[in-house]
């Protein structure tokens, strides 16, 4: 009676082994898990001092004024080494601006570029912002790059007047950032 029982013991072991690897053979071929994920890219916020914080939304803000045909640059604050980027990137402009003793609208160019390793400034895209108001008020604008970024140490956003030098504006940082996705 024991032999009989060790008998029907073994092939129900070796029964149990071939369906665990029958199931595990089933999981491998259907039991691939896929899926999606939403990335988002940077945002880079002007910051006091001319600096551009990236995704760190800053808790003070100063204002500029700016001389048409002037300009005010924030920058990045530390070195990223030269990167490539593997895509064109897109950027939606924010500022926040008015025009100051003059009759608006007057054009206000907002740029968003970068520098490579050796210190050479280079626009991704730029656009043009028509002041409409004397109350500071928020604007926004966006553009594409026309290629992918190579060689990036540090990222700047300029913003500059484009008409003649008895146009003031005031820039204030609170709002003014660039947020930035592929195109």
């Amino acid at each position: 009676m024991m032999e009989k029982f060790s008998g029907f013991g073994i092939i129900g072991i070796v029964f149990l082994l071939m369906t665990s690897v029958a199931s595990a053979g089933f999981l491998d071929y259907y039991g691939k898990i896929t899926g999606t994920a939403e990335v988002s890219g940077p945002v880079f916020y002007a910051f006091p001092e001319k600096k551009l914080l990236i995704n760190e939304e800053p808790s003070t803000y100063v204002p500029y004024k700016i001389i048409d045909g002037n300009a005010i640059v924030f920058w990045t604050e530390e070195s990223l080494g030269g990167i490539d980027f593997n895509y064109i990137p897109k950027a939606d402009l924010y500022i926040r601006v008015k025009v100051n003793d003059a009759a608006p609208p007057k054009p206000l160019e907002v740029i968003f570029g970068y520098s490579d390793t050796s210190k050479i400034m280079h626009d991704i895209c730029s656009s043009t912002v028509d002041i409409s108001t004397e109350e500071l008020i928020d604007y926004h604008t966006s553009c594409d790059g026309l290629t992918i970024l190579q060689d990036v140490n540090e990222f700047y956003y300029k913003i500059q007047g484009k008409g003649d030098s008895t146009i003031e504006y005031s820039i204030s940082t609170e709002n003014t950032r660039v947020e930035v996705s592929a195109a």
